[in-house]
């Protein structure tokens, strides 16, 4: 759910604010763990980013498998992850990264949706602002409901 477990909000909001848009297309390297699972490293933070594969009922596109989208800071397989602000800074290299991550996993996996939520009302502004950013060839941006984002496989792709 890309309900980004680390500061997402705040990551995003500070790379808004600043006027370095290069900065956004400069992701940290990655590596994938297994085929829905991805670690990258900025500074000294160590970031896991996973995809659940989930079947819901979409109110336009009826029941369709996809996957639900998370990242987090320090979690580790057997750690809690953590959906809390952090403060780590780099929040450009963090989003380039986490675009990077998932623009591949669809590349690669072509899942019929991958969703996320927003789970308070600041989130829910700052994630349209990240769907305008997150252009991705065959998939279309939906926001579902108050808070529920959607990037849903076009018929043709």
């Amino acid at each position: 759910m890309l309900d980004m477990a680390i500061s997402f909000d705040r990551l995003y909001e500070n790379a808004l604010a600043a006027s370095q848009p290069a900065s956004l297309r400069s992701p940290a390297p990655h590596e994938w763990t297994s085929p829905t699972r991805a670690r990258f490293t900025i500074g000294d933070h160590r970031y896991i980013m996973r995809f659940l594969s989930k079947r819901i009922t979409h109110p336009r596109h009826g029941a369709i498998h996809g996957y639900q989208a998370e990242f987090s800071l320090g979690a580790d397989e057997d750690m809690p992850w953590m959906y809390k602000p952090t403060g780590t800074g780099s929040p450009f290299k963090v989003f380039a990264t986490v675009a990077k991550i998932v623009r591949e996993f669809l590349a690669k996996q072509h899942p019929s949706y991958v969703w996320f939520i927003a789970d308070e009302p600041r989130r829910v502004t700052l994630y349209r602002k990240l769907l305008d950013q997150l252009t991705i060839p065959g998939y279309v941006a939906e926001e579902s409901s108050q808070g529920k984002f959607t990037l849903v496989r076009t018929p043709s792709a």
